[in-house]
C-alpha cells in the first residue's frame, strides 16, 4: 500500500495500522461545537480595545479567530485550491518531495516524521516548506500546480505580515517594546498543510495527535470540512468553520515569554467519513541559537521558566512526552517464589535478577493478601478525603516526616508538573512517627503500621538472601544502612490525554532497596534495550527494585 494516503482511492475500511487503541480513539462522531471562541475584528475602530481582546483571549482561552485581517478572500481561496490540487497530483510527482528528514526544507510525509517506527499512523499527509527568506527557499518549492510559487509566495508574505501585526498588538498589551518578537524570535517561517482523505470509520482513527504548538505563534486557515477540536474543561469540542476567518494559536514560546500569563491550548484533528479535509498552517519559530526566556518586564518576583534555546526546549518538553499510549508489556521480568523448597535456588534467582534485570517480582512473600488489599483500599480512601483534611498534610518541605505533595517537591519552581499526588511518611521507629500519620480513614494507623512492619520484614528477608548470594555476613545491610523506612504512595487520577504527560519522571531509585505494590491499573514502565516496556501487574505479587546504594555495595 502506498504510504501517502492522498494516493489512495476507494478506501472501504481502516487499515489495522491506523486503528488506535480503544482508550485513545475519538469514539463517538458527534462532538459539541464551541460557540464562545473569541472572534476579533482587526478593523475595529478602537485599536486599544482590540489589543485588550487579543490579550484576554491569550490569557483566558489560548485560541481566537480574526476577521477583517487584511488577507484577501481571493488569495485565501486561491491558496486553498492550490493545495487541494497539489494533493491530487500523480504519486510520481509527489514522490519527489517525500522525506522523513526533519532538516529537509521542502517535504511531504504521511502521519508523522516517525512513520517508520510508530505503532499507529495518523490519517493525514503533510506538505511543509520554509518561507523565510523567500528568495532562498522558493526554488525548492513545487512547480506544479503551475502557479504554486506565485500564489504561495504572496500568501506567505501576507500571512507573515498578519502574524507580525498580532505580535505587535501583544507587545502593546503586555507593555513590551514594539518589535520585541521580530528578528531571531520569529526568524523561521513555515507553511505546513495537512490533508485528510475521507475515512470509512472516523471513530477508530485520528487526523492529528493531541498536542500543543511548541513554536511562537500559529495561524490556521480551515476549509469547510470540520475536524479541528480543542480540549476545554476536560472535554473535546469542535471548532466551527467561519468562512474566511483565520485561527490564531499562541504557541508555547509565547507562554514562556509571557511568564505563564498566556495559555497554549491542547488540540487535535478528527477525520470525516465523506469529505476530504485540508488545513493550511503558518508557523513562526525562533532561530535555533537564540536564547528564549520570560520577558524581564513581566517577571514580578522570579521567572516561571528558565532560559533555553528552541532545540533544548524540544528535547526537554516534546521528546519526554510518552507519545504513543500503547506500549509493549515485558513478559520476562523474573518472578520469584519465596516459598521455594530449595532456598539456594531462590537466592540465585534473586542475585541473577539483580545482576541481569535490576527488577523482579516476588510471590508467596509472607505479606498476607488481606493486608495488601486493606492497605490499598486505605490509600484510595485517603485520596478521596475532603481537600480541607488533606491540606493539613500538604508540604514541599523535604524535612517534614509526613507530607502530601503534588508532582514533586519542586512544584513551585519546576517548568512542567507530573500527573500525580504523592503521600509519604516515615515508619521507623514506629512509635516515633505514628502520631504524625493521618487519623482518617479511621483504621489508617492500625492497618498501615501492620503493613510497614510486614513489608520491612520482607525487605530484610530479601536483603539477607542477597547477603548469602554475594558471600556477605548475615545482617550486613541491617542498622545504619537501612535505618530509614519510608512509605510513599503515588495517586494518579484519570488523564484525558496520557500521550502528553507523565505520572512520574524517568529515574533510578537512589535508596537501598524498594518494594512496590501495584494495583490492577497499568502504568509502571522500565527502560529495556532503549525502549519503554510496561510492567504487567500480577495480583498480590510485589515488585522489588534494588536501589543505587545496592549497586554501590
Amino acid at each position: 500500500m502506498d504510504i501517502l494516503i492522498s494516493n489512495w482511492s476507494n478506501v472501504e475500511f481502516v487499515p489495522k495500522t491506523y486503528i488506535f487503541p480503544p482508550e485513545s480513539r475519538p469514539g463517538k462522531l458527534e462532538f459539541p461545537i464551541c460557540n464562545d471562541i473569541p472572534l476579533i475584528d482587526l478593523a475595529h475602530n478602537n485599536s486599544d480595545e482590540t489589543i485588550q481582546q487579543v490579550i484576554r483571549a491569550c490569557q483566558e482561552f489560548g485560541f481566537f479567530q480574526v476577521i477583517n485581517h487584511g488577507i484577501s478572500e481571493n488569495l485565501m481561496d486561491d491558496t486553498m485550491n492550490i493545495y487541494n490540487e497539489l494533493f491530487k497530483l500523480p504519486s510520481e510527482y509527489k514522490a519527489k518531495f517525500y522525506s522523513n528528514d526533519t532538516n529537509k526544507s521542502c517535504k511531504i510525509f504521511s502521519s508523522t516524521l516517525a512513520y517508520d517506527t510508530e505503532e499507529v499512523h495518523y490519517w493525514r499527509d503533510t506538505f511543509t516548506h520554509r518561507c523565510n527568506p523567500l528568495e532562498e527557499h522558493i526554488p525548492s518549492w513545487p512547480d506544479k500546480p503551475t502557479n504554486y510559487r506565485e500564489v504561495v509566495s504572496e500568501y506567505s508574505i501576507e500571512t507573515r505580515k498578519l502574524l507580525n501585526k498580532i505580535l505587535d498588538m501583544i507587545c502593546k498589551g503586555l507593555g513590551l517594546n514594539l518589535g520585541y518578537f521580530e528578528g531571531e524570535l520569529s526568524k523561521a517561517h513555515l507553511i505546513s498543510v495537512n490533508h485528510h482523505i475521507p475515512c470509512p470509520n472516523p471513530s477508530l482513527t485520528l487526523g492529528m495527535p493531541a498536542h500543543s504548538d511548541p513554536n511562537l505563534i500559529t495561524m490556521l486557515q480551515q476549509g469547510e470540512v470540520p475536524g479541528l477540536q480543542i480540549l476545554k474543561d476536560g472535554k473535546w469540542i469542535g471548532v466551527k468553520h467561519i468562512p474566511h476567518t483565520l485561527i490564531i494559536i499562541p504557541g508555547l514560546q509565547l507562554k514562556v515569554i509571557s511568564n505563564d500569563r498566556f495559555i497554549t491550548p491542547v488540540h487535535r484533528v478528527v477525520t470525516h467519513p465523506k469529505e476530504a479535509r485540508t488545513t493550511i498552517g503558518v508557523f513562526l519559530v525562533p532561530s535555533p541559537e537564540f536564547l528564549i526566556k520570560p520577558a524581564t518586564t513581566l517577571i514580578q518576583t522570579v521567572p516561571v521558566f528558565r532560559d533555553f534555546t528552541y532545540p533544548e526546549f524540544l528535547e526537554t518538553f516534546v521528546d519526554r512526552r510518552p507519545g504513543k499510549i500503547k506500549f509493549p508489556v515485558c513478559h520476562d521480568i523474573p518472578l520469584i517464589d519465596l516459598a521455594n523448597n530449595h532456598p539456594n535456588d531462590a537466592i540465585q534467582q534473586v542475585i541473577k535478577a539483580c545482576q541481569e534485570f535490576g527488577i523482579f517480582q516476588v510471590i508467596n512473600h509472607g505479606v498476607c493478601e488481606n493486608l495488601m488489599d486493606d492497605t490499598m483500599n486505605i490509600y484510595k480512601e485517603f485520596f478521596k478525603l475532603p481537600s480541607e483534611y488533606k491540606a493539613k498534610f500538604y508540604s514541599n518541605d523535604i524535612n517534614k516526616s509526613c507530607r502530601l505533595c503534588s508532582s514533586t517537591l519542586a512544584y513551585d519552581t519546576e517548568e512542567f508538573h507530573y500527573w500525580r499526588d504523592n503521600f509519604t511518611h516515615h515508619c521507623y521507629p514506629l512509635e516515633e512517627y505514628i502520631m504524625t500519620w493521618p487519623n482518617k480513614p479511621t483504621k489508617y494507623r492500625e492497618v498501615v503500621s501492620e503493613y510497614s512492619i510486614e513489608t520491612r520484614k520482607l525487605l530484610y528477608k530479601i536483603l539477607d538472601m542477597i547477603c548469602k548470594g554475594l558471600g556477605l555476613e548475615k545482617g550486613y545491610f541491617e542498622g545504619e544502612l537501612s535505618k530509614t523506612n519510608v512509605i510513599s504512595v503515588n495517586h494518579h487520577i484519570p488523564c484525558p490525554n496520557p500521550s502528553l504527560t507523565l505520572g512520574m519522571p524517568v529515574h533510578s531509585d537512589p535508596n537501598l532497596i524498594t518494594l512496590l505494590q501495584q494495583c490492577n491499573v497499568p502504568g509502571l514502565q522500565i527502560l529495556k534495550d532503549g525502549k519503554w516496556i510496561g510492567v504487567q501487574p500480577i495480583p498480590h505479587a510485589i515488585v522489588v527494585i534494588p536501589g543505587l546504594q545496592l549497586k554501590l555495595s
